[in-house]
């Protein structure tokens, strides 16, 4: 299974055509961030918390494609809360042991957020044992990433 997280509040927007570019055919699973209520780390709420059950559909998936806009220079909230959360699962039932993941990043003004983007995903490398492929912010990058994360 291959799965898309999708950090954009835009479920059909340049992000998701981006990661299609990825996957190249490959069939996936998209995961719209924006339709599950993520805790911020270290204050649960009462409401409901999704994270838990992403995981499990990570702990599926070979290959994995996250996606996000570029919001005032950088990643969205709902990835940076995404990318916090992690840190619940490191050194233990980590869902992202040893897969393939891939970035690709949108913008519309300005392409500053891929470096610093990029530079977490090379971190989260380090730490949680993905195989990171590489990132993009334009179809060609996209495609040929695609290669890549295969």
């Amino acid at each position: 299974m291959n799965l898309f997280i999708n950090a954009s509040s835009h479920k059909d927007g340049h992000t998701a055509t981006l990661a299609a570019k990825v996957f190249g055919g490959l069939p996936y699973t998209t995961v719209n961030l924006v339709d599950h209520h993520i805790h911020q780390y270290g204050q649960p709420t009462a409401d409901p918390d999704e994270f838990a059950a992403i995981c499990a559909q990570i702990a599926q998936a070979d290959r994995l494609v996250f996606g996000t806009p570029t919001y005032c220079g950088s990643m969205s909230g709902y990835l940076k809360t995404f990318i916090d959360r992690m840190t619940d699962v490191v050194g233990r039932d980590n869902p992202f042991e040893g897969k393939k993941t891939a970035l690709v990043v949108s913008y519309v003004n300005t392409r500053d957020a891929l470096a610093p983007t990029d530079h977490v995903f090379r971190v989260i490398e380090q730490y949680y044992g993905i195989k990171y492929v590489g990132s993009a912010d334009n179809e060609r990058q996209a495609a040929a990433l695609s290669t890549e994360i295969r």
